[in-house]
């Protein structure tokens, strides 16, 4: 996986765009290989983070 910043997702909505992709597709392998609790909490610090980045649009 590459490299990501907050400074990076918060300049930059392409990166922003491919780390969330990214983080969510993490999230689906979690739930499919029966990881819930990881794959819960992946989800709610996704959520918290689009959250944040979005305070700088």
């Amino acid at each position: 996986m590459k490299q990501y910043t907050y400074e990076l997702l918060v300049a930059n909505k392409k990166e922003r765009r491919e780390f969330f992709q990214d983080y969510e597709r993490l999230t689906k392998l979690l739930k499919e290989y029966g990881f819930l609790e990881a794959a819960r909490l992946h989800a709610f610090t996704r959520k918290r983070l689009i959250e944040e980045v979005e305070l700088f649009d």
